[in-house]
């Protein structure tokens, strides 16, 4: 089992940061993802986000619960993390919650909307897992149901995080692009080609989808041994 520590301020295999703390690995970079993000929020009303990418691997999750936690706790937003990845779902492993009784449980009318709710230890903080596994869970994100779950989502927090499918994956990322206000595509740096990240954007946006930015992973800058001492 977990132990609270691991993720309630650093894990350090999954990169999560879920309190303030400059002197934490990877905050620099969250930080300035959030101040972004809080912009782009304010000027275009954006409440539902999915992260996505265009190949896996580009720590697409990492980046979708990061940003759910420091919305959660920075902003003090009551936020909503929901993994839409219904292929290969990650978040209830970070978080140590049971997959079942998720998305695609409500998606079947086999649970009411408000039983797939799971409360963490962070504040202002509520997930729903994927849910239990599907043999074809093609066509679930793009369904009149899904749509109707977005909006109702909306009207109960004030941001939703959704991390799905990379979009060379499954086409699930492009059906449930056009129901949300924006998508951010994640890219870990020196990995993925340029041309393959355009296309994954051009995908979405004839997908009718709102590409709100590409968030860069894994860039390594030089910071001087000074610097740690003043912060």
């Amino acid at each position: 089992m977990m132990k609270t520590k691991e993720y309630f301020g650093y894990n350090r295999k999954a990169k999560i940061v879920t309190r303030p703390n400059p002197k934490l690995p990877y905050f620099g970079g969250i930080l300035g993802l959030y101040d972004q993000l809080r912009l782009i929020i304010k000027r275009r009303c954006v409440k539902n986000i999915m992260v996505t990418s265009a190949v896996v691997g580009e720590g697409k999750t990492t980046i979708a619960i990061n940003t759910a936690l420091s919305f959660a706790t920075m902003a003090g937003r009551n936020t909503l993390l929901v993994d839409t990845n219904l292929r290969y779902p990650g978040i209830h492993k970070i978080f140590d919650l049971d997959r079942d009784h998720g998305i695609t449980d409500v998606l079947l009318g086999e649970m009411d909307l408000e039983e797939a709710f799971k409360k963490v230890k962070t504040n202002n903080l509520t997930i729903i897992t994927a849910g239990r596994t599907l043999q074809n869970p093609a066509g679930l994100l793009g369904s009149e149901k899904m749509k109707w779950v977005v909006q109702r989502f909306s009207s109960m927090f004030d941001l939703i995080v959704y991390d799905t499918h990379s979009v060379t994956v499954s086409s699930s990322a492009l059906m449930l692009s056009p129901l949300v206000d924006g998508v951010m595509m994640v890219v870990y740096s020196g990995k993925t080609r340029r041309e393959i990240v355009q296309l994954a954007c051009s995908s979405i946006r004839n997908a009718e989808g709102n590409v709100l930015g590409v968030v860069l992973n894994n860039r390594e800058y030089y910071i001087p041994s000074y610097v740690y001492k003043i912060i």
